[in-house]
């Protein structure tokens, strides 16, 4: 469903029909069927939910969210939104799933705001105060406004351990993270993270 204050892009729909089938493969199941909402802003995207105000309206310029019914709103101006879509897979496959990990796999897969995971990564890296500084257990508040620059350091966090247990032991590793019913600690400990090494580990990850 589009804003009748904006066109629909062809390229950009292709570009998301081609994303999703490469999420289908990572993921090795069928997309759910989607309804996205193209809108042009945040505030838009709030509108069309019913609000004639909520705070979340103007504070950011772009974003959206995975809504329930496999709905995606995005305030992107865009017909592409891969973030949000990774969201609607991890619903799937894995309903329980905690946010941290959630996030960290739609960051790692489709990146946040205009950016991809590399970005993110090549963001932090350069801000070389910035790294030198970053403890990553501080930021394992998924929702925390914690930034360098346009980067979300929880984001980043959650999706450094996604690299890691990809990295290691593949696709087998989600369910062990993202099915997990234990807490964070606790499922972390399947790809050898843990209390004492969490932060030397991750700024290994973050150099890759």
């Amino acid at each position: 469903m589009l804003s009748p204050l904006r066109q629909p892009d062809a390229i950009e729909i292709e570009r998301q029909q081609k994303a999703i089938k490469a999420l289908e493969q990572f993921f090795n199941t069928a997309a759910p069927i989607i309804t996205y909402y193209s809108c042009t802003t945040p505030k838009e995207v709030f509108e069309i939910k019913g609000f004639d105000y909520h705070p979340m309206m103007y504070v950011d310029t772009t974003g959206g969210l995975a809504d329930t019914g496999n709905r995606v709103f995005s305030g992107n101006n865009s017909e592409f939104y891969n973030h949000e879509i990774v969201h609607l897979f991890v619903q799937k496959l894995f309903p329980g799933c905690d946010m941290f990990f959630n996030e960290g796999i739609a960051m790692y897969l489709a990146g946040s705001g205009n950016h991809d995971f590399s970005w993110h990564k090549n963001n932090v890296r350069l801000a070389s105060k910035a790294v030198a500084e970053i403890n990553f257990q501080d930021h394992l508040g998924i929702f925390a406004r914690q930034y360098v620059g346009d980067t979300s350091l929880p984001y980043l966090t959650a999706a450094l351990v996604c690299q890691r247990a990809l990295r290691l032991n593949g696709t087998a590793a989600l369910p062990g993270l993202m099915d997990a019913k234990a807490d964070v600690w606790t499922a972390m400990e399947s790809i050898g993270l843990n209390r004492e090494n969490f932060n030397t580990e991750l700024h290994k990850e973050l150099q890759l």
